[in-house]
């Protein structure tokens, strides 16, 4: 029979804890929450309409104005709740692209003073 060192036990259930926590931190971050939901979302709203139709719908338009007024009217007649998905998946975009800019902007800026203080 294998007698199972206690010690090594501990080891490895320390190791576990201490990996479940790095992986919660690294993949916790604002950006990874707001891109998993926004991927829920665009998967949500796919079952609920045919994204080839309405492109198609879209590309025999003549004028930019009346894809913009063709893709109102689509939203305002569908059901509720593919209109708070789309409102939903809207603001996360806009989210996502507020993170990225400001990951950019932090990121330049400490770019910024380093060489400022090598110089």
């Amino acid at each position: 029979m294998n007698a199972v060192d206690p010690e090594q036990e501990m080891r490895k259930r320390i190791m576990f804890r201490v990996k479940a926590i790095y992986f919660l931190r690294k993949f916790s971050t604002p950006l990874a929450i707001e891109g998993v939901l926004f991927v829920v979302l665009s998967t949500a709203i796919s079952f609920s309409i045919s994204i080839p139709h309405i492109i198609a719908n879209v590309y025999q338009l003549s004028y930019v104005t009346e894809s913009f007024g063709y893709i109102y009217g689509a939203t305002l007649h569908t059901k509720h709740i593919v209109q708070i998905i789309l409102a939903a998946g809207i603001v996360l975009v806009v989210l996502i692209v507020r993170d990225i800019y400001k990951n950019i902007w932090t990121t330049r800026e400490e770019n910024v003073e380093v060489e400022a203080q090598t110089a």
